[in-house]
């Protein structure tokens, strides 16, 4: 997004950038015409360490095993 608004304003078009909505960023362009486009990009996720992973899957076979044996997860 930051490439495309850049080039968009090098060639005289004016972006503005609106609240962003959940995981997306947000910026209007209007085009020759004066229609107001709206331009999205998700949001990049963070990229999670090595022990958070780790931590996610031995819950996620906790519950896992629970599951599988009826009883009722803790997890």
């Amino acid at each position: 997004m930051s490439r495309l608004t850049e080039r968009l304003e090098d060639g005289g078009f004016r972006t503005i950038t609106d609240q962003p909505l959940d995981g997306c960023h947000r910026r209007y362009v209007s085009d020759p015409f004066g229609n107001r486009l709206e331009l999205m990009e998700r949001a990049r996720i963070k990229a999670t360490t090595a022990q958070q992973t780790l931590k996610l899957w031995k819950r996620l076979c906790a519950i896992s095993a629970c599951h599988a044996s009826g009883r009722k997860s803790n997890a």
